[in-house]
């Protein structure tokens, strides 16, 4: 019984997830191509971002290493 409710829950989110995303694509396809490649460029401007805070934080945790100031 609970392994059936389980199931039900995991579809219901699995199911609600896909129509959310669904509605998200069908948004972005009505952006002009000036909003796309500003959201490409956001997307790659965060990435970025995202590899630097890495990279830093491995700096950190490697010790006898040089930080930059």
């Amino acid at each position: 019984m609970i392994q059936l409710i389980i199931t039900i829950a995991i579809f219901i989110l699995f199911v609600s997830h896909e129509i959310s995303t669904f509605k998200i694509l069908k948004k972005y396809k009505k952006l002009t191509d000036e909003q796309k490649d500003f959201i490409d460029q956001m997307r790659n401007d965060y990435d970025s971002l995202i590899e630097k805070y890495l990279d830093l934080l491995q700096k950190k945790d490697e010790p006898g290493k040089n930080r930059e100031p």
